[in-house]
């Protein structure tokens, strides 16, 4: 009977949700692919889009025409209702992500921005 309370802890911490594997402040704010693999090759069909990225939406440009998406944050995901950008890392000025686009599986590599900055 001693063992049941150790094993009740044991399931409990088990259970606890780790947290996110970024962070989430430094994600937020503009970004620009500024390199791109598709099935593991590189292209450039996606170099110049931008991302903005803010505690509820994520708005790209990624088919020519800026889109709008609610997203929530997952443990190493941004999600959207049809996607997930799966955050493969990220630093202060540099996030890559992992995503599917047209059944395409794709790697963006995006550099942040300042508002007032173009786009060269």
């Amino acid at each position: 009977m001693r063992s049941l309370p150790v094993l009740v802890i044991i399931f409990v911490i088990g259970c606890k949700s780790e947290p996110p594997t970024y962070e989430k402040n430094k994600i937020l704010g503009r970004w620009m692919v500024i390199e791109a693999h598709r099935n593991n090759r590189p292209t450039q069909t996606v170099n110049g889009a931008i991302f903005s990225i803010s505690n509820l939406e994520l708005q790209h440009n990624l088919y020519g025409a800026d889109s709008t998406y609610a997203i929530t944050w997952g443990k190493e995901a941004i999600l959207t209702s049809g996607s997930s950008y799966k955050i493969e890392s990220q630093q202060d000025s540099m996030l890559v992500l992992f995503t599917t686009l047209q059944e395409y599986p794709f790697r963006l590599s995006l550099k942040k921005i300042n508002f007032i900055q173009t786009e060269e």
